[in-house]
């Protein structure tokens, strides 16, 4: 009699254990397949997840993502997401990111769109995708991924236009502008910079990265499984406030270059200064 209680208590916490397991088994491999599509890694500061039913989570490391769910990350918080197929991705400060398509066989047979909504992102897809299988979206543009590792930042100025960038580090990406114009293949070391004009135009221009800024950005000998690497650096736009203008999208409408693009001045190791202040929690004055 005490055996039969031993089993059928047994066989209850197995049988919870597999219902809420984060896995399902492929009838036709026969292998385990994740249903979540990353966890938290790294996080410094505050971020939140929100659910495909609304519902608000605070995030934790180990916490998981599922498909359709968002990252938001607060004011001056970081965090590093890595994804089953080993993808890693890095959210800034005050970014929204959505998973809003994953679907995973193995780590070489994913399909995956994702929501760049706003902030300030850096990816590493190191397991080469099929053409069309992994696409990263902005409200302006939308990134055709293989295997590579790039930058991208959108913001929306005090009027309401779109700034979009992104900038490739490693391999290629196929770029497609605003309102489905030709598709671009942005290569290692260019930046792709996309400014929202009146009457829904925009300005548009692919530029080749400054080479001292491009190794600071690459930052070859840092580990980004464990640390956080520079992101890109937000383009800086004319307007009547800052009186700054474009540095990369045709011919600087300010003489001195630098005053607009003083980024070009820093290498990598002051950059990852500057973010190790940001990661302890407070910048220098």
């Amino acid at each position: 009699m005490v055996k039969t209680w031993i089993l059928i208590i047994l066989l209850s916490i197995s049988s919870t254990t597999f219902s809420q397991s984060d896995f399902t088994i492929d009838p036709e491999t026969s292998k385990a397949i994740p249903n979540y599509v990353g966890k938290v890694t790294l996080l410094k500061g505050s971020a939140t997840k929100v659910k495909k039913n609304g519902d608000l989570a605070d995030l934790a490391l180990g916490m998981k993502f599922y498909e359709g769910e968002s990252v938001k990350t607060a004011k001056a918080s970081l965090i590093k997401i890595e994804m089953v197929d080993d993808t890693e991705l890095a959210l800034g400060p005050k970014s929204n990111f959505k998973f809003s398509q994953f679907k995973f066989k193995d780590k070489k047979d994913r399909k995956s769109v994702y929501e760049f909504i706003s902030g300030q992102l850096r990816a590493h897809v190191p397991i080469k995708a099929k053409p069309g299988d992994i696409k990263f979206n902005t409200r302006t543009s939308s990134l055709g991924i293989r295997g590579t590792i790039f930058l991208a930042n959108f913001k929306q100025a005090k009027d309401g236009k779109a700034i979009s960038e992104t900038a490739v580090l490693e391999g290629e990406v196929v770029i497609r502008g605003a309102k489905g114009k030709s598709q671009e293949m942005l290569k290692s070391g260019e930046h792709f910079i996309s400014i929202e004009k009146d009457n829904e135009q925009f300005e548009e221009s692919i530029q080749t990265l400054d080479s001292d800024y491009y190794k600071s950005l690459l930052a070859a000998d840092a580990d980004f499984a464990k640390n956080f690497l520079p992101f890109l650096d937000y383009y800086q736009v004319k307007n009547e406030e800052t009186g700054r203008g474009p540095s990369s999208i045709g011919v600087p409408e300010v003489e001195n270059k630098e005053s607009i693009n003083p980024r070009k001045s820093k290498n990598w190791r002051e950059i990852l200064k500057n973010l190790n202040h940001l990661l302890n929690g407070y910048s220098e004055k």
